[in-house]
């Protein structure tokens, strides 16, 4: 059996909350599902001109190894730029989430999520051509603050909301959002689902949903901009309205709630290798979602998602049938499939562990960019309404980046393309992670 390396990594969590009658920084960090911030918002009992501010910010501290030279497995929201060796370490603010909810009228509102995240942009690296010791040019890459992506501040979501469920089931959104498809959840305190890196959706569009007073029923009919969207959305040209996503929530037992979606055009749908993002695709490749979460007691739960294509995903195909003179093995193109199964278990008020497993699968049998995997224990401790500290021990193994999955090819001068491979399926990595929350 493989000697396993290990990293390290300590994060500090500070949250920071203002005028939360609404109570945005409980539920706007993405471990909670999808619709937890707009069912929030239309719950909430304010009037006209209220509104809320809700800041997070979340800074990490982190020693790392991978048995693979750059290859440190991204799903875990750690810093991208670790190059050329199997150890990195990192101290630096990962993340400032702002939340700004106004209310302009009892059954209209307006809701804003600004994100400054320099550890999760991963811009191409910088070149610069200079004259070495000899007198001759040379290309050398800058470090990764020299990328001015990493400066940038995006507006995640800005959305209007219309409703009040406190008076009527009916409500509809219109503008950026996180859109309703499945739960997109996790038992974990930071560790996201391996649904969610596969099938979480971020796009402009409008949705229209029904929730009645009992929450027994949750249903959204959403329509999208067609092109490529921010998140795992995709439908051919740009400049138009099309893309429809369908979800619904059930409560069909007291203590089992079931559900599923479906799009009609994710973002696998390129058919010509490399893989790209937000490359604008020929022919949609509809998803489907299910999921379930049963509470076993009153002190324990688990819950079961899972996520598939209609259509194989024709870019993750070893091109070695398109290009004469690569002798490569061939692959043919897979759908693409992600799960994860969390269970938790509340040892007390202030004391939970949970164990979420998680796999993602874009590859046949054997090939390099078979599979995602992931496995996360973790411990939460809530020590006050203002502070949770929490621990994570995560084992993840392969190493299958978006964007180039099945690897690129490279010109070299001379009518010669060269291929250089970039999924490993032998990449292994345990990490620990320790920190904390603090919410003024």
């Amino acid at each position: 059996m493989k000697i396993i390396q290990t990293s390290i990594t300590f994060l500090i969590l500070l949250s920071i909350s203002m005028w939360s009658d609404v109570g945005l920084n409980q539920v706007m960090y993405r471990t909670a599902s999808v619709e937890r911030v707009p069912m929030a918002l239309l719950n909430a009992q304010q009037n006209e001109g209220d509104y809320d501010i809700s800041i997070q910010s979340r800074g990490i501290g982190m020693v790392g190894r991978s048995n693979q030279d750059n290859k440190f497995n991204y799903t875990m929201l750690f810093p991208p730029d670790f190059k050329q060796n199997k150890n990195s370490s990192a101290l630096r603010l990962h993340d400032i989430e702002l939340g700004f909810n106004y209310k302009a009228h009892k059954n209209v509102g307006l809701f804003t999520r600004l994100r400054f995240n320099p550890d999760r942009v991963y811009g191409g690296s910088l070149r610069r051509t200079v004259l070495n010791s000899e007198g001759q040019p040379e290309s050398v890459v800058l470090g990764s603050a020299a990328n001015s992506l990493k400066l940038t501040t995006m507006i995640r979501e800005a959305y209007l909301y219309f409703g009040d469920l406190n008076e009527s089931p009916i409500y509809a959104m219109m503008g950026k959002y996180r859109v309703p498809f499945g739960l997109q959840k996790t038992y974990s305190p930071f560790s996201l689902s391996m649904a969610w890196h596969y099938a979480q959706v971020e796009g402009d569009g409008a949705t229209i949903g029904y929730s009645n007073n009992n929450n027994n029923l949750h249903a959204t009919l959403s329509v999208l901009q067609t092109g490529p969207q921010l998140r795992n959305a995709n439908q051919g040209e740009d400049g138009a309205v099309g893309n429809i996503v369908f979800d619904v929530k059930y409560q069909a037992l007291d203590n089992l709630r079931v559900g599923g979606g479906y799009m009609a055009a994710t973002s696998y749908c390129d058919k010509n290798f490399p893989t790209l993002h937000f490359k604008k695709c020929e022919e949609d490749n509809p998803g489907y979602i299910v999921n379930a979460e049963l509470n076993i007691s009153d002190k324990s739960a688990i819950m079961v998602e899972y996520f598939e294509t209609e259509k194989p995903w024709g870019a993750t195909q070893q091109p070695a049938d398109r290009l004469t003179g690569f002798q490569l093995e061939h692959f043919k193109p897979t759908k693409v499939r992600a799960i994860t199964i969390d269970y938790m278990y509340q040892i007390s008020d202030q004391h939970r562990i949970s164990l979420s497993y998680g796999k993602g699968l874009q590859g046949p049998a054997g090939s390099p960019w078979e599979f995602n995997e992931q496995t996360v224990l973790g411990y939460e401790n809530r020590h006050s309404d203002r502070l949770t500290f929490f621990s994570e021990l995560i084992f993840t193994q392969g190493f299958v980046p978006f964007q180039p999955v099945g690897g690129q090819f490279v010109d070299v001068g001379g009518g010669f393309l060269q291929y250089i491979p970039v999924s490993d399926r032998n990449t292994e990595q345990l990490t620990t992670v320790a920190g904390f929350k603090v919410t003024l």
